[in-house]
């Protein structure tokens, strides 16, 4: 199974994975306010916390990667993006090395890329090639997820 680019050669020992990190994640993080976003049919999971930083669950993730995500954006105090010296409103960050950058950029590194995100910071590759009419309806997708983020922590 390819989702997002990503192999799965076992979807329910992703689920199963998936759901003890979550378990973790809360036990660990006990003080944050943490949302566990399920996958539709054959997607990933994926965790949104204070309501405004958002990791997702990949399948070669691991609890000590996660941890480490997880710290690294709940110190990141830094709401300039460092791709376009602009004041961050919603933040992404790679979930490979963690660096972040504001939600334009990372769109335009969507179009860009036609699907693929590619960062800046470490190269690391995510996503699917996308057929150029689909592009921009993505994008709205997008933004429309990021715009209800924002909407939540207002």
């Amino acid at each position: 199974m390819n989702i997002g680019g990503i192999k799965i050669d076992n979807y329910d020992k992703y689920k199963l994975d998936s759901k003890l990190i979550i378990k973790l994640v809360e036990k660990f993080y006990y003080n944050e306010h943490i949302t566990v976003i399920e996958p539709q049919s054959f997607d990933f999971f994926e965790l949104v916390i204070n309501n405004h930083i958002k990791i997702t669950i990949l399948p070669q993730d691991t609890w000590i990667s996660i941890k480490n995500n997880i710290d690294s954006k709940l110190s990141t105090n830094d709401n300039i993006c460092r791709l376009c010296d602009k004041q961050i409103i919603t933040k992404t960050t790679c979930n490979n090395c963690n660096k972040s950058c504001c939600i334009e950029c990372y769109i335009d590194n969507f179009r860009k890329n036609k699907g693929i995100i590619k960062c800046d910071n470490c190269k690391y590759l995510f996503g699917v090639k996308t057929p150029d009419k689909y592009i921009e309806l993505f994008i709205g997708d997008i933004r429309e997820n990021a715009r209800k983020l924002n909407k939540k922590n207002t």
